[in-house]
Order: C-alpha cells, then structure tokens, then sequence
C-alpha cells in the first residue's frame, strides 16, 4: 500500500524527534498492567507507546486504517461474502470463507485483513449501540 500522506507523517515525525533532540531515555514497563510499554524522552518531551497484546488485531487495525485512508470500501453481502473495492481500480475483490479473488498468492491478503477488521469494527459498533441503548 502507496500512501503519500503516511510517508510525509512519518518523515515528519522523525525529524522532530531528529532535530536538535536525541532520545535520552528507553524503558520498557516489565510489570503490572502497562508491561509491555515503551516509555522514551526525546529533549525534554516524554513519550510512550501502549504495548501491543493482541498482534492480529494490531495488524488487522494497520491495514484497515492504511486502505481506508487511500479510499478501498468493504460492503457486506447477504450470503456471507465481502466486497472490497478499491478507489483506483474497478475491479472488485470478493472475499469469502478466508478466501479472495485478488491474485496475492500468499493469504491472508489486505483485502482479508481488511474484512477481519470490518467484522470485528462492526460487532464493536452493535455492543456499543446495546449500551447506549438501554
């Protein structure tokens, strides 16, 4: 996935931290409920990143975020197949089964990924919907 808008963000961000700063200071939290985070200083700033406990998730959320910010949308068919549609191409991708009809050869392929994560982001928006509902 080509997104110039994630390059210039990124490069940005490195060269903040870059610029006239240095990183001090790395520690990763090795107990209690935060084990596994990052906490850094760069200058005087202080930073942390979460850990990651659930790679899949962490994956599916990556991908899905990548290819919706270039614009793909996933719609829900009534038999339990997915269509992914990409904003360039007019072919569209059906996924169905941990299957795809993109020519990837090694699955699971983003369009799968981003159909994971749509399944998990729309059970995530019914128990949110229950809980405001009652």
């Amino acid at each position: 996935m080509r997104s110039p808008l994630n390059y210039i963000v990124a490069t940005d961000y490195l060269r903040r931290i870059v610029n006239k700063k240095f990183i001090k200071e790395v520690k990763v939290v090795d107990s209690g409920s935060r084990r596994g985070d990052i906490h850094y200083t760069v200058g005087e700033d202080q930073y942390k990143i979460k850990a990651v406990h659930n790679i899949e998730e962490h994956l599916q959320t990556n991908v899905a975020a990548h290819m919706l910010i270039e614009g793909y949308i996933v719609i829900n068919t009534l038999d339990n197949t997915y269509v992914v549609i990409s904003p360039n191409n007019s072919e569209p991708y059906f996924v169905s089964n941990n299957t795809c009809t993109c020519a990837d050869r090694y699955p699971p392929c983003k369009h799968q990924l981003f159909v994971d994560w749509y399944i998990r982001f729309r059970k995530e928006q019914v128990r949110a919907l229950q809980k405001i509902m009652v």
